[in-house]
Order: structure tokens, then C-alpha cells, then sequence
């Protein structure tokens, strides 16, 4: 009698550790990657706010030159190891961070749609195709006399969101783990 009531507890202990498990693997990891994924947009989204009305302001205010605005994109862009670009509403990019200035080479980002958003401030996927991997990409508005002239993008590596959300999911499957031992 005791060996089969063992024997039920531990088949029990054994099926709570496995859908433990799942839960951490499943609804845990998705909540984690949900949440890393707006704090990140947020930080982002406040970085190419003060850009879009400091420096790139500046410039559609004949009050900065390319050169000044790209100087500081660059300092950015080093900092916060993302691509930020300026881009008028028709889709021509006037500045990127990753590029050289040259006014004589025009790049057009096709389908550019910034109300791609759909009432957020920021998107996931390619960017309309112009990359090969999936980008989180953040949108703030630059104006000048009540009009909207372009906007700040930053574009942040999914990959990078994908590490941070391992190494959470990592802590929750050892605490997990320790939960199970000493249990």
C-alpha cells in the first residue's frame, strides 16, 4: 500500500514538474517577450521623440545642417546599437545613421505607410522589405508650422529582443527548477 501511494506521488510530482514546464515554456516566455517588447519600444520611442524635436527639428527650421543631424544620429545609433533614419511622408529617407550622406543618391522605401502603426508607435516585421530580418521599428513625427515633415525611425534588431526574452525565460526555468528540487 505504501509502495503504490509512493508510486501515485511520484507519477503526480512528475506530471506537475512537466506541465509546469509547459506553462514556463508557453504563456510565461510569451508574457516575458510581450513585456520586453514595450518597455524596449518605449525607450525608443522617447529616444526618436527628443531627436524628432531637438536636431531633427532643427533642421527643417533651416537652424541645423545634414552634417550636424547626422553627427548626432550617428552618437545615437552608436549608443543605442539600432539604425535611425529620417524619412519624409512620401517615403524618400533623408538621412541614415548606417550611410553616408549623399544627396545624390536617393533611396525611396516603397509603400512607406507611417500610419502602418495602426494607432501604436511602433511595429514588428521587415519594414515594408527593406530589410532581410525582422526589425522592431519605432515612429515619432518631426513638425515644423503645425505639418508633420518626416519622421525619426528607429530600427532595433528582433534578435536582440529574442536574447533578453532567453536569458528571462532562463531565470523563471530555474526557479522552477529549484521550486520542483524542494518540493
Amino acid at each position: 500500500m505504501n509502495k503504490t501511494l509512493y508510486l501515485k506521488f511520484l507519477i503526480g510530482y512528475m506530471i506537475f514538474g512537466f506541465f509546469g514546464f509547459i506553462a514556463v515554456a508557453t504563456f510565461t516566455t510569451n508574457m516575458i517577450r510581450e513585456q520586453v517588447l514595450r518597455e524596449q519600444a518605449k525607450m525608443l520611442y522617447e529616444e526618436a521623440t527628443l531627436v524628432a524635436s531637438t536636431c531633427a527639428a532643427d533642421l527643417y527650421n533651416n537652424e541645423a545642417t545634414l552634417e550636424t543631424v547626422k553627427y548626432h544620429l550617428d552618437a545615437l545609433d552608436a549608443y543605442l546599437d539600432a539604425d535611425l533614419w529620417i524619412i519624409n511622408p512620401s517615403g524618400r529617407m533623408v538621412l541614415n545613421s548606417k550611410e553616408k550622406i549623399d544627396v545624390d543618391k536617393e533611396v525611396i522605401i516603397k509603400g512607406f505607410d507611417p500610419t502602418v502603426t495602426a494607432g501604436s508607435y511602433y511595429t514588428t516585421g521587415k519594414f515594408f522589405k527593406y530589410f532581410d530580418k525582422e526589425m522592431l521599428s519605432v515612429f515619432a513625427p518631426i513638425t515644423s508650422d503645425y505639418k508633420v515633415k518626416a519622421y525619426v525611425v528607429i530600427h532595433y534588431p528582433m534578435e536582440n529582443i529574442r536574447e533578453s526574452v532567453n536569458d528571462y525565460a532562463m531565470i523563471a526555468y530555474i526557479q522552477l527548477s529549484v521550486t520542483l528540487f524542494l518540493s
